[in-house]
């Protein structure tokens, strides 16, 4: 359901990869605490009204599919990406690759996911030029982080990884942070963005200039306290940037040079919170929402960070992006389910 002066019909294309179903019973824990804590995690799918036993996770250093966090579509809007954690204390994380069907939107796995050479995959991007992907991991508590980029074939879709470059995590006043969380690209394509959430070090908003041939580059930070993610306006002026650890979604000024001045705030999402955030080509925002009933969903803010449209939702929403041939799809990955809902209106 939306909430809007427009209504719309909300699809539910599909229940996504095992993290969506998986309830962990970790020694003496309870259900949903985190495998990595014991040695020995139990797992449970959810069957019907009933569980079942599942087999146990994959060993470390191993690659798959589980665990969707974030999920992107090429400008095109034929092959959508999505950001897999790998389900697990040092187990490395992916990119899955799919194509999208033009006409029922549908996804269609291309193959194996490709590596991050990291744990903890969290966010992906598309360049504007659809020439390069860009993956935040956070490191899975094990590592300080990083940020891999892929040459994408401009055929098939399929990714190369280029580079990684590790998270600049040394104590203050070093620039930098742990624990990438998520990542933009300014649409020069000059720079990356990345919100690092911290972990045991400081966290911040860190840029970098981007050399597309070995993703190198150089770090700033922001004084958020656990940034999470961030987009830019259309005309390239403003980035927006979520702070997880309050209700606030934050917006600087950007200047051609890749700096980012006067932050403040943009939005308060009392008592709900925000994790994903895009813009449309009319430089509203849209951001999704977890809160629990009745605010989960996608909020849509004007120019002036004014609430205009509540996208609701049955599960807590995570990630956002928007997609299809002409950019007027609105993918949306919720706690256990991608849903997807046409609006009169495109992405930038």
């Amino acid at each position: 359901m939306i909430k809007s002066t427009n209504k719309f019909a909300v699809r539910r294309l599909a229940v996504v990869g095992l993290a969506a179903v998986l309830l962990y019973s970790c020694g003496g824990g309870s259900p949903g605490d985190n495998p990595g804590d014991s040695p020995n995690p139990t797992s449970y799918g959810i069957e019907g009204s009933g569980l079942r036993s599942l087999p146990p996770p994959p060993p470390k250093d191993t690659v798959v599919s589980c665990g969707p966090q974030s999920i992107t579509v090429a400008p095109m809007g034929l092959v959508a990406y999505v950001a897999n954690d790998g389900c697990g204390s040092g187990i490395l994380g992916s990119v899955s690759v799919y194509t999208i069907d033009a006409t029922s939107g549908a996804l269609a796995s291309t193959g194996p996911p490709v590596s991050t050479n990291d744990e903890g995959a969290h966010s992906v991007v598309v360049s504007s030029s659809g020439r390069f992907v860009y993956v935040a991991n956070w490191g899975g508590g094990d590592t300080a982080g990083s940020v891999a980029a892929y040459s994408i074939n401009v055929t098939t879709g399929a990714l190369t990884l280029t580079g990684s470059t590790v998270a600049p995590c040394d104590p203050p006043p070093s620039p930098g942070g742990c624990g990438p969380w998520s990542v933009a690209v300014h649409p020069s394509g000059d720079f990356v963005y990345v919100a690092d959430e911290g972990g045991y070090f400081q966290s911040g908003v860190s840029w970098y200039r981007v050399d597309p041939n070995t993703g190198d580059g150089e770090a700033t930070v922001s004084d958020l306290e656990r940034p999470n993610g961030l987009c830019f306006s259309p005309d390239e002026s403003r980035l927006y940037v979520v702070d997880s650890s309050t209700p606030y979604i934050y917006v600087y000024d950007a200047d051609p040079g890749g700096e980012t001045r006067n932050g403040r705030i943009f939005a308060d999402l009392t008592p709900a919170t925000s994790d994903g955030i895009r813009c449309d080509e009319d430089g509203n925002l849209w951001a999704s929402v977890a809160g629990g009933e009745p605010f989960d969903g996608v909020y849509v803010f004007d120019l002036e960070g004014a609430r205009i449209g509540h996208v609701m939702l049955p599960e807590r929403c995570a990630n956002l992006c928007f997609g299809g041939p002409v950019g007027n799809r609105l993918f949306m990955t919720a706690s256990q389910s991608v849903y997807a809902l046409y609006v009169n209106t495109r992405g930038c």
